[in-house]
């Protein structure tokens, strides 16, 4: 099992092996013992008695003989059996909407999203630089889909390595999908160029997502822009605060890491409502987010809460083990028994191992040899003629 994974076991066991080979009945009578003692007892015997590698070969005879009595108990198909039993049939189910879209978009090269419509499917082209979406309109065409999503990865490729926070962060913008626009030959309105941002908060289960903004609309695209840098700016204050339940060991940390949760949900909305989105809308995904983020808060707490108990359970199972090695060992009669086929097991092995020496030894004799006697012959012949 453990041994047959670890190469370093395998040697380690293999003189065992041999050893339980010339006398398997020890394995029986341990295994029958075992089966006899209390939980407690036979835990502390298998802890204290046992080597490693007596407990992995006593674990695979275990298992054999387990899977031996299973297959001895599995009853045969019989017409009396299958008689009895009623035969459903499952009707076939049509795929839903859902299922059939991402079949469809597994075939799909990446970037291209599949939308299947009673008229048609249409296709879209969409690209991610960080927190940005980059979106084209939708079409029945494909290959001039591809084409759209040709002119979006040039425009990513033009606006890699650069930052949201920047200043200068919509002027870059602009001179990429215009450079990109150029090259390709196409107009802004019949890519249908748009953006938004989704990101996705700490502790959320889905990203929070803006709405899509014009790029060919100037003052869509201000807002737009506007958006994207400040979400980022409160996100970054945000994910600073959060890297692992370590983190938050402190009152002062989590509260750090709720204010900064707060004023994200904060920009949040005012970015919505500046968008013109519905408030009742706006306010559900906010009240969703916040449920979220404080399950996943309670939840990471308790992680680290389990993860201090595992360390203290460990630390006092080491001093428990550390009290018993040294306490006076009083064995019961089924522990007796135990050790002593152990120490027999133990003779076995040690004989077995001796045994594989020797014939180690041998082999490395007769190579060391092998050539002397081949040369021998031709010397006496040569002698003789």
């Amino acid at each position: 099992l453990q041994a047959s994974r670890n190469p370093t076991a395998n040697v380690a066991t293999e003189a065992a092996a041999a050893a339980v080979a010339s006398e398997p009945r020890i394995l029986e009578e341990l295994h029958k013992i075992l089966a006899e003692m209390s939980p407690e007892c036979r835990r502390r015997s298998l802890s204290n008695l046992f080597s490693q590698s007596q407990r992995l070969i006593l674990e695979a005879f275990v298992l054999g003989h387990r899977r031996a009595a299973c297959q001895h108990q599995v009853p045969l198909a019989t017409p009396e059996n299958i008689a009895g039993e009623s035969l459903v049939v499952k009707a076939k189910v049509e795929p839903s909407k859902r299922k059939r879209k991402a079949e469809i978009d597994n075939e799909l090269p990446a970037g291209l999203i599949a939308n299947p419509q009673s008229n048609g499917c249409y296709y879209s082209a969409q690209v991610a630089l960080g927190s940005l979406r980059l979106l084209s309109r939708s079409d029945r065409d494909l290959p001039r889909v591809k084409a759209f999503h040709a002119v979006l990865m040039d425009i990513h490729g033009k606006l890699a390595g650069t930052q949201g926070a920047e200043s200068d962060f919509e002027l870059q913008f602009r001179s990429a999908v215009e450079g990109a626009l150029l090259s390709h030959d196409v107009d802004a309105r019949a890519l249908g160029l748009r953006f938004y941002v989704s990101l996705k908060p700490t502790w959320a289960s889905r990203p929070l997502r803006t709405r899509p903004f014009n790029f060919a609309n100037e003052a869509d695209f201000q807002m737009g822009v506007s958006a994207f840098q400040r979400l980022e700016a409160a996100r970054g204050q945000g994910r600073s605060q959060v890297r692992g339940p370590k983190s938050l060991a402190s009152a002062a940390k989590v509260s750090e890491v709720e204010e900064a949760l707060a004023k994200l949900r904060d920009v949040y909305r005012e970015v919505m409502l500046e968008a013109a989105c519905s408030p009742l809308q706006v306010e559900a995904r906010l009240a969703a987010l916040t449920q979220e983020q404080i399950s996943g808060q309670e939840r990471m707490m308790e992680r680290c809460r389990q993860a201090h108990l595992k360390r203290e359970q460990r630390c006092l199972a080491k001093q428990r083990r550390l009290a018993a090695k040294k306490a006076p060992v009083s064995l019961s009669r089924q522990e007796r028994a135990v050790r002593r086929l152990l120490q027999r097991w133990k003779a076995l092995e040690r004989s077995a191992f001796h045994r594989q020496e020797h014939r180690k030894a041998k082999s490395k004799v007769r190579l060391l040899m092998k050539p002397e006697c081949s040369t021998v012959p031709r010397q006496t012949l040569k002698n003789k003629t």
